[in-house]
C-alpha cells in the first residue's frame, strides 16, 4: 500500500469515528434534554397543583376577565395546567409563546379559556405534546387556569396542517386548539375540542 492511500485510509477511519462519537453524543444530549424537560414540567405541575389546593380548594369554572392570570416557578409564567387523562397527561402550560421546540412545556399562543379562543401549542417531544398523534375524538381535556377554575373540553376534530398560520386564523368554531408540529410527518397536528357546559 502506498503512503498516499494509508493516509487516505486513516483518514476516512478517523472521520467515520468523529462521525459515529458525534452521533453518540448528540444521543444522549438529546435523552438527558428530554429527561431534564419531563423533570421540570413536573416539579411546575406539582407546585402549581399544590397552590391552587391551598388557595382554591374545589372552585369551579368562572367566566369573567380575558386575561389569564399566572403562577411563577422557577423564573418561568404558567397560565394553566392541561389534563388528559386518557393519555396520563398533566402538563404545565407557560403563559406566553416562545418556540415550540425550545421550550420544555406547552406555551399559550393566544386566546384565553375565558372567551373560547384559547390556543396552546408544543412540540410532539416526550413531556409536551407525545400524544398528539394517538388522541382520539371524544376524549376529554380540561385546562385548569391559576385561579383553581376548571374547564373540561371535548376532542370534536383531529386535523393535519401543511399551512398550519392559516389554518390557526380560522380557528373561531372551536374553544380550545391544541397543536404540533409532527416530527414523523412534518405536517401540523390540530386538537380542535369545544367546551362542556
Amino acid at each position: 500500500m502506498t503512503k498516499t492511500a494509508k493516509i487516505i485510509g486513516r483518514s476516512v477511519l478517523v472521520f467515520f469515528t468523529v462521525i459515529i462519537v458525534s452521533c453518540a453524543g448528540l444521543y444522549l444530549f438529546s435523552a438527558y434534554s428530554a429527561k431534564k424537560n419531563t423533570d421540570e414540567n413536573t416539579d411546575a405541575a406539582v407546585f402549581i397543583g399544590e397552590i391552587l389546593t391551598a388557595s382554591y380548594p374545589g372552585q369551579q369554572e368562572q367566566l369573567s376577565d380575558v386575561r389569564m392570570p399566572v403562577i411563577n416557578f422557577g423564573g418561568t409564567d404558567y397560565s394553566a395546567l392541561l389534563d388528559i387523562q386518557a393519555h396520563s397527561v398533566h402538563i404545565p402550560v407557560r403563559s406566553s409563546w416562545q418556540n415550540q421546540f425550545s421550550d420544555p412545556s406547552p406555551c399559550r399562543f393566544r386566546g384565553s379559556c375565558y372567551d373560547g379562543s384559547l390556543i396552546i401549542g408544543g412540540a410532539d417531544f416526550k413531556g409536551q405534546f407525545d400524544f398528539i398523534s394517538d388522541i382520539d375524538i371524544g376524549e376529554k381535556v380540561t385546562v385548569t387556569d391559576m385561579t383553581g377554575a376548571v374547564f373540561t373540553f371535548t376532542v370534536d376534530a383531529v386535523r393535519h396542517s401543511k399551512d398550519i398560520d392559516n389554518d390557526l386564523k380560522k380557528s373561531g368554531e372551536y374553544d380550545l386548539l391544541l397543536f404540533s408540529n409532527s416530527r414523523r410527518s412534518h405536517d401540523h397536528i390540530i386538537v380542535c375540542c369545544a367546551h362542556q357546559s
